[in-house]
């Protein structure tokens, strides 16, 4: 399968027609916890998936090829100055190819343009080598977190907006 051109890319919010393809990238509950943390478990149907990535109160993206197919997938939460991205994902047919970089740099482009935080934010599973390596090359910081962690396998990690 040839890989889409960066040109040929779309970013848009992510609409619920495309939750059959996400659900498809986890396909056990060891791989959901991986991505998605303790508290999303694994649906037994593609409605309690839709219901569980919360998308009427978390805010998500899409990023499609010029043929629909979902490429990559997150979400993000705004308070206090801050953007928080969760639920990070890019398919696994094109994971490793520069997809994750894209994306990301679609998200931050979009939180900027939505609420100019002063910094971005995520936990990240500490097993997670490949997320880890793709969010601190985008200038991400491991970090202490002030609040209760998710879990002790996530690490909580920061990247200040640089001001014009």
């Amino acid at each position: 399968m040839p890989l889409p051109e960066p040109h040929s890319l779309t970013f848009k919010a992510f609409s619920p027609e495309y939750c059959q393809q996400l659900r498809s990238w986890f396909t056990t509950p060891e791989q959901i916890i991986f991505w998605s943390g303790y508290k999303f478990g694994h649906p037994a149907t593609l409605n309690e998936f839709a219901n569980q990535l919360k998308l009427v109160s978390i805010p998500a993206y899409a990023m499609l090829s010029a043929d629909g197919q979902l490429i990559g997938f997150g979400q993000m939460m705004f308070d206090n100055g801050r953007c928080h991205l969760v639920r990070v994902a890019v398919s696994p047919a094109f994971r490793g190819q520069g997809y994750g970089k894209m994306l990301l740099n679609c998200l931050y482009l979009q939180g900027q343009k939505l609420h100019q935080p002063r910094y971005f934010s995520l936990f990240v599973n500490k097993k997670n080598a490949s997320a880890i390596k793709l969010y601190v090359k985008a200038g991400f910081q491991a970090t202490r977190y002030h609040g209760v962690l998710p879990n002790d396998n996530s690490w909580y990690m920061e990247k200040p907006v640089l001001q014009k």
